[in-house]
């Protein structure tokens, strides 16, 4: 069951104005400055009279970086985080039906839903100042779908709000999105016997059939479970790559910017450096005339 640790304020809906202003000020502020925003607004609701509004602010505590991302893609694309939490749900509906090439296409579109939320929350953190690390990024993909699992609705808004104060648990995080169906047949391939008639026949049997059954029933778990332990490591695998890719892409438009801010400065420089030398040529021209002025003067004298 998800842990509530990523939670925001209980009950914002409930608070007036002044205190929702302040959450959504406060949770949309950088990282670095969570805990100075914090205490500035704590300051303004109590000097405004407000001392239980000052309090519940000063309490609350600094996100996490990756709740911190997480609460910024939300904040900035909501479409982008209702997507990936719209898609885990379907993807689990889909595998009740049981046809593996539906739970393979669901899967892939949940996966790529939350590959997308990753690599904009890894822009997001770099232009904080800060990178994510792969494990960081994989909470926030575990994060996503402990919300899209859990049923609390309380999560559920204060993530949408962009208000999580840290990671969400879920005991497995590609629980329920396997890509392909269970083992359930020990027949020729494509064939699967239904549970309640394999249950029926094997109660005919002689023991000794029991114990090869059992056998073979622990091997197709195995095999199932050795399975679902590889998808999980390409997933994970996939996900860093398209996190390393959007990283990538992030430093390439910054280069691009710096250098055009470097042509910039350049054509900058040589306009002040003709300015300036037609300043000298200037100057000597005046200093030329005020010589011819002194030497009429002494001519005069």
């Amino acid at each position: 069951m998800p842990s509530r640790s990523g939670s925001g304020p209980s009950g914002p809906s409930s608070h007036g104005p002044d205190v929702t202003a302040a959450l959504d000020r406060l949770y949309a502020a950088p990282l670095d400055g969570f805990v100075a925003v914090r205490r500035e607004l704590a300051g303004q609701l109590k000097a405004g009279g407000d001392v239980a509004a000052s309090r519940l602010v000063g309490a609350l505590a600094k996100p996490s970086r990756t709740a911190w991302a997480l609460n910024q893609v939300a904040r900035k694309r909501p479409a982008l985080v209702q997507a990936a939490l719209d898609a885990h749900v379907t993807a689990q509906a889909v595998r009740k039906g049981g046809d593996a090439e539906a739970m393979r296409a669901s899967a892939r579109a949940y996966r790529d839903r939350v590959t997308e939320v990753i690599a904009l929350a890894t822009q997001l953190v770099h232009e904080d100042g800060s990178e994510l690390a792969s494990a960081q990024s994989r909470r926030i993909g575990a994060t996503l779908q402990a919300v899209a699992t859990g049923g609390d609705p309380g999560l559920r808004e204060a993530l949408m709000k962009g208000q999580l104060v840290g990671d969400v648990d879920v005991d497995d995080p590609f629980a329920g999105l396997e890509l392909a169906p269970r083992a359930e047949h020990d027949g020729p391939r494509g064939t699967r016997a239904a549970p309640a008639t394999a249950a029926r026949s094997l109660s005919h049997e002689p023991s000794a059939r029991h114990g090869a059954t059992d056998s073979a029933a622990a091997r197709a778990g195995a095999d199932a479970a050795a399975r679902q332990a590889a998808e999980r490591e390409r997933q994970a695998r996939a996900q860093e790559r398209e996190v390393k890719r959007a990283r990538l892409a992030a430093l390439e438009t910054e280069a691009k910017e710096a250098r055009a801010s470097a042509r910039e400065a350049e054509v900058t420089a040589t306009r002040a450096q003709s300015e300036a030398e037609r300043a000298r040529r200037a100057v000597e021209a005046i200093e030329k005339r005020i010589e011819e002025a002194r030497r009429d003067l002494r001519g005069d004298a």
